[in-house]
């Protein structure tokens, strides 16, 4: 028999029941994996503003531990960055020379490949435009946020 013949053998109820379950999931399914889609441009450009600001902060925070050398501050700082903020993977702050004098958070390239964002600024004090005293990077990762889809979409396996 096949699946043909068998779905002409049944009743015009069970038809239209049939079709409009089978359409309501493949619309549900299409919207989920839509809304996934738009959750993940909106999380990336959610990361770029996020990377921009703390970049951005850390950079006027290390201007004066930079030119009294109080490198110490700096570590306790990049610490605090990456521990408050989950999706910052790396922070780190080089003087002038290249020389870096902090780094807080995951070392090296990491385990699990993720989409990241590397975000620079050089630090320089308040009247001196043209002079640079260091320049701060930090690394953001998705893999957070990757690990969440991968559930939601093992959700909508399984439901399917």
């Amino acid at each position: 028999m096949t699946p043909l013949g068998w779905w002409k053998r049944r009743t015009i109820r069970f038809k239209v029941v049939g079709g409009t379950l089978t359409f309501l999931t493949l619309a549900s399914l299409a919207t989920s994996l839509y809304n996934i889609n738009t959750e993940r441009h909106q999380h990336a450009e959610h990361l770029q503003g996020l990377g921009r600001a703390l970049v951005g902060s850390a950079a006027a925070f290390c201007v004066e531990p930079l030119l009294v050398e109080d490198y110490p501050v700096i570590d306790t700082y990049l610490t605090d960055l990456t521990q408050a903020n989950v999706d910052v993977e790396e922070a780190a702050v080089e003087r002038a020379d290249g020389r870096v004098i902090s780094q807080a958070g995951v070392k090296g390239p990491t385990a699990q490949q993720s989409e990241m964002y590397v975000f620079e600024a050089d630090v320089r004090p308040v009247g001196g435009a043209s002079r640079v005293v260091g320049r701060v990077r930090l690394r953001l990762s998705a893999k957070r946020f990757e690990r969440q889809i991968a559930q939601r979409l093992s959700v909508i396996a399984a439901q399917s």
